[in-house]
């Protein structure tokens, strides 16, 4: 730990130099050598600044705290905190090492390495024949209940993998050595074989558990690297161990207070139903989906269409509440596939959910490096692969329909359309807006807050109804989403039960075409507003394409003529959208660019909106948006 004058990554630095310098690099490469990881963080990103007199000043993240993977297997509860600077240019960094305590177990978490080892499918097959009372889904989840402790037997018998390994290792090693010494020894031969083939087995084991566990994809082939997945494991694990968080009233919450504070938050906005406007004119809905369409949509769920479903899931896509992966219901399909094709046809026949299908795990993914706010997080839902067969069906079935329903506005997760039409579509309507020339003009970048996560369910089922869905099919995603309870998943263990109330998960294969639904709903507001507005001018370039707003999923730019009626309108029409659908604008995060906008009216606009001035260049769908030409 200390200051290594030095920055090692590019997001370290903020001004100064922009690119990697040999420094840099050389401290990346002895990083990478001796292999060592930051010890998890809090506090300050940038721990050194220039302490200008006046303006922002460089400001670097070269002090730092970092161990090894022996020393995070040693301290797995190790964090850094960076602290306030004040008088001074380096941030104090404090290195804390909590008590040992025990935790309680974790939940069970199906390894898919067991599906190779002799007997596994044998002993499944003869616990899943015992017979259950009762409908097929109970007796589905009833049957996965009680398989999991013989699942944990079996594990026991086979023993830790990483000493297997270790003492095969060994034991080859010795027996290598003796032969050696005496190579005619026809015995010794034989040994060396079998513990050869022995200690390949386990070391097989060992890569497809580390594999599984370290989330790694982009090395599918190559040279077997225990190793390499070993540590991209631990760092990972210590990655995401969160010890210390601040809650939105700025009390912090340390050990067994972390849960209970991000329980708290998390129920606030999925467990809490907000108060909406009605759903506005039947006019909205003159494009809708014919009936021969809407029919096809709830034609009867076939074995085959499950098994497909099934089959799409990733092996490795980490598990619902339940532990079970892909992969199992996979690799055991010809024993248990029947159970499970009469429970997910249960839910459309019968149009009946159990709850434990649809109970949900929330994942926190850090959005920042050093997340230290719980708003800091992003929940992302983990579902049984159950339901996410049942959602993958429905989704599977109405995404071909959308490309006629959705304005050509939207390009996320609609066949046919890519994210390269919004990047340059914005691109080219941007151009130039470092030039206070042409028509007056601005562009509005909308941040909604949590955008999944609000989306109202009355707007939701009245939105799919207006667009034309056969109402059995929305009682099926009715069914989806308003059935869903959370608990929520920290530092590897389960906490906190709730009912969610509001909101599309991340992670449901049906969220994100439900919520290109949602904002098509802005899209024909504000073109039904702006038709009716007399007074609303178009930005340059858009009127002959009716073009007012450009979405990819929760992404959102609108675009006016630079002049207080038009701007107005379009954002009379986003203040109805948001009564309706629970969605909010981030004041915050929300910016408007202008283009030969007089002062006196870029001050009545932003006064309209609350939103800041940006400037650009900007970073779109990971793209930065620049007005002038690349210079090099």
């Amino acid at each position: 730990m200390g200051d290594f004058n030095c920055a090692l990554n590019l997001e370290d630095k903020l001004l100064g130099t922009s690119s990697i310098d040999a420094a840099m690099r050389d401290f990346k490469e002895c990083v990478d050598n001796i292999e060592m990881m930051d010890i998890n963080g809090y506090g300050l990103h940038y721990t050194w600044n220039q302490k200008p007199k006046k303006g922002v000043g460089i400001r670097n993240k070269i002090d730092r705290i970092m161990g090894n993977v022996e020393f995070m297997n040693l301290f797995t509860n190790a964090s850094a905190i960076f602290q306030p600077y004040r008088i001074s240019d380096h941030t104090p960094c404090v290195l804390k090492l909590p008590s040992i305590s025990r935790t309680k177990p974790q939940p069970f978490k199906f390894p898919n390495f067991v599906l190779y080892k002799p007997g596994f499918c044998e002993m499944v097959n003869s616990k899943w024949e015992t017979q259950v009372e009762g409908v097929h889904q109970f007796k589905l989840v009833k049957k996965l209940r009680r398989l999991k402790a013989h699942i944990r037997s079996f594990l026991q018998s086979q023993g830790n993998l990483h000493t297997n390994v270790n003492i095969l290792r060994k034991r080859l090693d010795e027996i290598q050595k003796a032969i050696d010494i005496d190579p005619m020894n026809i015995q010794l031969g034989e040994e060396e074989s079998i513990c050869l083939r022995q200690f390949n087995e386990a070391s097989l084991d060992e890569e497809r558990f580390l594999k599984q566990k370290s989330k790694v994809h982009w090395l599918a082939v190559g040279d077997a690297n225990n190793s390499f997945f070993h540590n991209s494991l631990k760092c990972k694990n210590h990655g995401s161990r969160i010890d210390l968080i601040k809650d939105c009233n700025g009390v912090v919450h340390e050990g067994g207070n972390v849960p209970i504070a991000f329980v708290t938050h998390i129920e606030n906005f999925l467990g809490c139903e907000e108060v909406v406007s009605s759903f506005p004119t039947p006019d909205l809905f003159t494009c809708r989906l014919n009936t021969s369409d809407a029919d096809h949509m709830i034609r009867v769920v076939t074995e085959i269409e499950i098994r497909k479903a099934m089959f799409t899931i990733g092996d490795d896509k980490a598990p619902g509440p339940d532990g079970f992966t892909s992969a199992f219901f996979k690799k055991m399909w010809p024993s248990i596939g029947k159970d499970i094709v009469l429970a997910i046809q249960d839910f459309f026949n019968k149009g009946k959910l159990l709850k434990e299908l649809n109970h949900t795990v929330i994942a926190l993914i850090p959005k920042v490096t050093t997340a230290y706010l719980v708003t800091d997080f992003r929940p992302i839902s983990c579902c049984n692969v159950i339901y996410k067969c049942i959602s993958k069906i429905i989704a599977d079935r109405i995404k071909d329909s959308l490309g006629g329903l959705v304005n050509i506005n939207q390009s996320a997760f609609i066949p046919g359309r890519k994210i390269s039409d919004n990047i340059l579509l914005t691109q080219e309507l941007m151009h130039n807006y470092h030039r206070q020339k042409g028509p007056p003009r601005c562009a509005f970048k909308i941040d909604i807050q949590k955008a999944y996560d609000t989306v109202n369910w009355e707007f939701l089922k009245h939105a799919l109804l207006g667009f034309g869905f056969h109402p059995k099919m929305v009682e099926w995603i009715w069914l989806c989403v308003s059935t869903a309870s959370f608990s929520i998943k920290v530092n590897g263990n389960i906490h906190g039960f709730f009912n969610g109330k509001r909101g599309l998960r991340q992670g449901d294969p049906l969220s994100p075409y439900l919520f290109t639904l949602v904002m098509e709903i802005l899209t024909r507001i504000l073109h039904h507003d702006t038709r009716m507005d007399s007074s609303f001018r178009f930005h340059n370039k858009c009127e002959k394409q009716s073009i007012i707003n450009l979405c990819f999923a929760d992404d959102l730019f609108m675009f006016a003529r630079g002049d207080i009626n038009s701007t107005k309108c379009i954002l009379k029409s986003l203040k109805m959208f948001t009564s309706m659908s629970g969605l909010v604008p981030s004041n915050q995060k929300s910016t408007v660019f202008f283009c030969n906008v007089p002062d006196n009216v870029k001050i009545s606009i932003l006064n309209a909106c609350h939103f800041a001035e940006g400037a650009l260049p900007v970073q779109y769908l990971g793209v930065p948006l620049i007005s002038s030409r690349l210079r090099y």
